[in-house]
């Protein structure tokens, strides 16, 4: 008789089922600590992005900056030979060196992996399996209407199963199609955590029970023994005719071909009077190694007894083992990837390169970038994030958000706000914090003030003498979200609606009370832009339709515009930033950008890595992206707006008329005029006599620099004099026409 326990080899990957829970509280978390943080033109030449760019060449431009930790969600790793890939929350990354270094070669948020041949396959969070056939250079997804949430892999010949949350699902043409196999399951047994194969047996554990199928999946029946515990069961390994399953409380054992099943757990670990969970579990020769919330341990008989392998690993979750010969890797959900050359006696961190820092905040000057990361990290660069430094000047402890406010760089930490002319050498406290209050979230400048945003309702603060002393501003304001300032004009957005000061910070009102929740704001000139996402809804609460989205404002901050226009299911935004005549914002997913004049967005950001965009630093040459989950990406700005010159980053302080050129012309001649504040716009041409010959604008038109071409091939020869009006400006030049 054939034992149902019989070893497969290719089946190394196990992971558990409520990763994906853990995940989720910790964004909820992530969520809340945010909160505290931080037309027609004419013959104008304006040349539409959409026009101008074909998304798909921008999606290779973004590459991940070598700066960040490993901070959080690390989920599996796997060998294939002189590969060792890595799958995180941030994609894919791969070492050829044996763990000493990795290359992200997938943005893709990866669970799981299996070989089949010389394909390697990867289970994701929501693009169901994708696979590689050049070992892990790239990686594809063959069926693009499978997008299920895919967290176990094996293979059984030349059939692949996948099981997870989304379901069990099967494919016989090597993932160009799957087919859902969950007859006999119920609900809770197609909710899939792990996935072993035995001859022409395939067992599945669940979020309810151990699952056996022995017709490749086509039914399924619900293994019950004596001792097998039923409800969550966590992944489950079969080597020499044993049988082990990962659960909640411990390991269980079966040597008697699953008859009967017993709790083998001497030399683990308690948590309040129950074993660890059991998170990850593979086999090499005599030795069983398995990973728990309290690190790893190992058994030299078969599961019997359990004794620590922790010897330089952190002890925290193990939620995966990868085995070849005497090496092994494990990954560790907050501390990387680790490695170990003497069958698990000794551990060293392998990890450089795995970048899964949450950038909180990012801002520069030029070439000048700095970052803050996981709330209590800031790096710096000098040379246009090409190299970084950590920061060890400035104090310990929690960094919310930073300004860059010329040659001063402002952070705003637990313990008060710093300043450093420097360039982040050094570092010096105004007046040890705002007043008595500790955690400044948020500072801008408005004319000569400083106006600065606590974590408390009512706790905005102004100075007037760079820092030495504060007033109290904000005393019946509530909670701050965001602060732009827009001439005179300081805006706030408060989970409350937005409220507005109109006197560079000193006094306040409520500019818009049914605005609510803008999380952050950027100006230009009298454009300020909102962006909207939710904190969790109190009891009760409904929230407005759309519940995200971008809004404008044309008037300082006074009155409000929807401005989503392209960017679908009003999404989280959680991030804006103005450069030029462009607009970006930062939201889950991804990266939209559109002029401030059309309202008309595009996604950037479709290769960027899964989850939301926290931050982002544009400047003339490049777009920085921080995210959540994998630290800061770069692409060209020429390669996000489709512009191969820098774009102007300051708006015009003026209204200004050039002179045509050429002059004289034959038969055309570009005018180029600034415009420093929303405005409706006229630009006509007149002859020596006054009568008008053309108009060549009659717009609303929105601060920036413009040119419009006159062609003068219907008239005739002479002296013309052309004219533009806007507000209380008025200005004319004169050209010459010669044919």
């Amino acid at each position: 008789m054939t034992h149902l326990w019989n070893l497969v080899k290719d089946v190394n990957i196990f992971l558990i089922a409520f990763r994906k829970t853990i995940l989720t509280l910790s964004r909820v978390d992530k969520t809340t600590d945010r909160g505290y943080e931080m037309k027609k033109f004419g013959a104008i030449s304006y040349t539409l992005l959409t026009i101008l760019l074909s998304i798909s060449d921008v999606q290779g431009e973004w590459k991940q900056l070598p700066v960040g930790s490993t901070r959080g969600g690390l989920w599996t790793v796997a060998m294939a030979g002189s590969n060792v890939f890595s799958g995180t929350s941030g994609g894919i990354f791969r070492s050829t060196n044996n763990g000493v270094t990795w290359t992200n070669v997938s943005n893709i948020y990866t669970l799981c992996f299996t070989l089949k041949g010389s394909e390697c396959f990867a289970g994701t969070e929501d693009k169901g399996v994708i696979v590689s056939t050049d070992n892990g250079e790239t990686w594809v997804q063959r069926d693009l209407g499978f997008t299920a949430y895919i967290e176990a892999l094996a293979t059984m010949d030349s059939t692949i199963f996948a099981g997870g949350e989304g379901g069990m699902f099967r494919s016989t043409d090597d993932g160009a199609s799957w087919t859902a196999i969950e007859n006999g399951m119920s609900a809770y047994q197609a909710m899939v955590t792990g996935l072993a194969v035995d001859g022409t047996r395939l067992l599945a554990t669940t979020h309810d029970g151990l699952m056996i199928s022995t017709d490749e999946g086509d039914s399924w029946a619900n293994l019950v023994s004596n001792g097998l515990p039923s409800g969550l069961t966590n992944c489950i390994l079969i080597h020499n005719s044993i049988a082990l399953e990962g659960t909640p409380s411990g390991v269980v054992r079966s040597t008697d071909d699953g008859i009967s099943w017993n709790s083998d757990n001497t030399g683990l670990p308690k948590v309040s009077g129950s074993y660890v969970p059991i998170l990850s579990l593979a086999a090499n020769q005599n030795m069983i190694f398995a990973g728990t919330s309290s690190g790893l341990y190992i058994s030299m008989d078969s599961g019997a007894t359990w004794n620590s392998s922790n010897d330089g690993l952190p002890g925290n979750q193990i939620f995966s083992i990868a085995i070849e010969d005497t090496t092994l890797f494990v990954a560790t959900i907050n501390n990387g990837v680790f490695r170990s050359i003497d069958n698990g006696a000794s551990w060293t961190s392998t990890s450089s390169g795995i970048v899964l820092s949450e950038v909180n905040s990012i801002a520069g000057n030029g070439s000048d970038v700095f970052a803050v990361m996981d709330h209590n990290s800031l790096y710096s660069s000098t040379d246009n994030g090409a190299t970084w430094a950590a920061d060890t000047a400035l104090h310990g402890g929690i960094i919310s958000s930073l300004t860059v406010l010329g040659q001063d760089v402002y952070a705003m930490t637990n313990s008060g706000i710093y300043v450093s002319s420097d360039k982040g050498k050094t570092w010096n406290t105004i007046n040890g914090g705002v007043i008595d209050t500790t955690h400044p979230s948020m500072l801008v400048q408005s004319a000569s003030n400083l106006v600065s945003a606590t974590q408390d309702s009512g706790g905005v603060f102004l100075s007037s003498d760079n820092g030495t002393t504060w007033k109290n501003v904000g005393q019946y304001l509530p909670e701050l979200a965001s602060l732009a300032t827009s001439g005179s004009n300081v805006v706030a957005g408060t989970h409350d609606g937005v409220y507005l000061s109109t006197d560079n910070g000193e006094t306040w009102s409520n500019g818009n009370d049914t605005l609510i929740n803008i999380n952050t704001l950027a100006s230009a000139g009298s454009i300020v832009f909102g962006g909207r996402y939710f904190w969790p809804f109190p009891i009760g609460f409904s929230p407005p339709s759309p519940p995200g989205g971008v809004f404008l404002s044309t008037d300082g901050g006074l009155t409000w515009s929807p401005f989503s226009s392209g960017i679908p299911f009003n999404p989280q935004v959680y991030a804006i930033a103005v450069h030029g005549k462009y607009v970006f914002a930062g939201a889950e997913p991804g990266l939209y950008t559109s002029t401030i004049s059309n309202n008309n967005w595009v996604n950037m950001g479709e290769n960027l890595p899964d989850g939301p965009v926290l931050s982002l630093f544009i400047n003339d040459s490049s777009v920085f992206v921080g995210t959540e989950l994998s630290g800061i990406w770069c692409a060209s700005l020429s390669a996000v707006t489709g512009v191969n010159q820098p774009i102007a980053s300051v708006i015009p302080g003026s209204f200004q008329l050039e002179q045509n050129y050429p002059n004289p012309f034959n038969p055309s001649t570009t005018i180029s005029y600034q415009i420093s504040e929303v405005a409706n716009v006229k630009l006509r041409v007149y002859d020596i006599l006054g009568r008008q010959v053309a108009t060549l604008v009659d717009a609303k038109q929105y601060p920036g620099n413009y040119k419009a071409v006159f062609n003068a091939g219907n008239i005739a020869s002479g002296v013309y004099f052309y004219r533009l009006e806007v507000k209380n400006y008025m200005a004319a030049r004169k050209m010459a026409v010669i044919k």
